[in-house]
């Protein structure tokens, strides 16, 4: 697949609008290392999620086609008891129905937040454990599930958190949930300007969204995260990009999640066994989604 940029986002659940742990980092088609991209829309240059979207739909779905990856689970496990939520007689239906449940349910939620899914009076509640809250009573059942491409990270010693858990520093429901409503937001606006692999893909000249990892991407370079110049360019190499200039300014935990991921797409890209991978069944490409480079 060629594409004429790589965008890697470092995501976030958090209720403010504008964040310092959104990061956007951006790389061409060549073996250039990539940059952080301020927030052109915002005098001092952080991030919100709703600028995000107003920046890809300025910039990414006309003349120039861009992989943009964002650092958030795009479906809930599905494939091991074929529902997103068992016993639940209002679960979604498919991928797009939980987008569109999710949506629905926070449309009170400015910034694409994601928070009033899991309420007390939502029939998902019980499913999940929110900081503050009592532990939903089929949190300890959901919280064990794992979608097939997270089940196939531990072969990369990567070990992604559930998606139920709205709890700790290290939760990635909230971010989640409010990629959903972003993801809902673009299928529903744009859906013949950007495809959301793997649920729709397009071969032809389109920009297209992916589901990205950061910390696997150091692990499959046999690293730790960090943001530490040296340990960052050592990973850009191994994802044949050229180093950042060792006078720049060290980067942030998330602004190097942001310049690793650009990197990683932009080599996986290349290769077709990470569009195809033989462990994604058609179920978990239809329900699930898929981690891009596992």
């Amino acid at each position: 697949m060629n594409f004429d940029y790589f965008i890697g986002i470092d995501w976030s659940g958090n209720k403010n609008h504008h964040q310092k742990n959104i990061a956007v980092a951006i790389c061409s088609n060549d073996d250039e290392s990539p940059t952080i991209q301020i927030n052109p829309y915002y005098e001092k240059g952080a991030w919100s999620r709703t600028d995000v979207a107003r920046w890809i739909e300025s910039n990414w779905l006309s003349q120039c086609f861009a992989l943009i990856g964002f650092d958030f689970a795009f479906a809930f496990p599905y494939c091991d008891c074929q529902s997103y939520f068992p016993y639940s007689d209002e679960s979604p239906r498919n991928h797009y129905a939980l987008w569109k449940e999710v949506d629905e349910r926070c449309v009170d939620n400015t910034n694409f937040y994601g928070r009033s899914f899991f309420l007390k009076d939502s029939p998902y509640a019980k499913y999940f454990h929110l900081q503050g809250l009592l532990k939903g009573e089929k949190f300890d059942e959901s919280n064990n599930r794992r979608r097939i491409t997270e089940d196939n990270c531990h072969k990369y010693r990567s070990n992604p958190e559930s998606i139920f858990n709205c709890a700790y520093p290290k939760q990635v429901g909230l971010s989640s949930l409010a990629g959903m409503r972003f993801l809902c937001h673009f299928y529903k606006k744009e859906p013949d300007l950007v495809a959301i692999w793997p649920f729709h893909f397009n071969h032809q000249n389109i920009s297209t969204f992916v589901e990205i990892y950061p910390s696997l991407y150091y692990k499959r370079a046999n690293y730790n995260r960090s943001n530490r110049l040296e340990l960052v360019n050592k990973v850009l190499h191994f994802y044949s990009s050229n180093p950042l200039d060792e006078k720049c300014k060290l980067p942030t935990k998330d602004e190097a999640d942001a310049i690793i991921s650009a990197a990683a797409l932009r080599y996986f890209s290349k290769h077709d066994k990470y569009w195809n991978p033989p462990e994604m069944d058609d179920t978990a490409r239809r329900y699930e989604g898929w981690i891009f480079g596992v």
